[in-house]
């Protein structure tokens, strides 16, 4: 997200994931990240062939997880949904699903296999520390959202908002702002 970083009139990032990916990690790290996503879907595609024969819900599960992860990769060339970090938590979890579903068939665990005490104990102090860390990092643009809302409401006036704002609800309208009368 190096477009992200500082404020330009262009726009936050490309809304092609390739795109930006090419801007801000070059053409070696984008030919690799090609690379990994055409062996992931094979190796996924080889796998949702080969597990047809499972119950009809094992199938339709696979189905909508390839169709998902498909139709979010398609979105992706044309829009900035993998820039978003709601829908990168979104892609994040169904591409853990499908992983998770195959190294299950791959490795079946064992009967009544579970994580030790130290492996859960490092499981929960490595999630509490990036939630800490991720708090951390976001407070002072929270704290700042206020303020920015306060700033964004004293711009309205009985024609419309001064400004044009690119997230829609904040004008609460879908349109051109109405030029101001004077």
């Amino acid at each position: 997200m190096h477009f992200a970083y500082e404020r330009n009139p262009f726009g936050a990032h490309p809304h092609n994931f390739f795109f930006q990916w090419l801007a801000e990690w070059g053409v070696p790290a984008t030919a690799c990240l090609i690379g990994v996503i055409f062996l992931a879907l094979r190796g996924w595609g080889r796998f949702a062939r080969a597990k047809g024969d499972y119950s009809k819900e094992r199938g339709y599960l696979i189905a909508a997880l390839t169709a998902s992860v498909g139709a979010a990769l398609t979105q992706a060339l044309v829009d900035g949904v993998l820039a978003m970090p709601y829908s990168q938590v979104l892609f994040a979890t169904l591409c853990g699903w499908m992983l998770g579903i195959y190294q299950g068939e791959r490795f079946p665990l064992a009967s009544g296999g579970s994580l030790s005490i130290r492996a859960s104990t490092a499981v929960i102090a490595s999630v509490t520390g990036a939630l800490g860390l991720l708090v951390y990092s976001i407070y002072p643009e929270a704290a700042d959202l206020i303020v920015w809302e306060e700033s964004s409401a004293a711009m309205r006036t009985p024609e419309g908002f001064l400004y044009y704002f690119p997230r829609l609800w904040i004008q609460g309208w879908i349109g051109p702002v109405p030029a101001p009368s004077h």
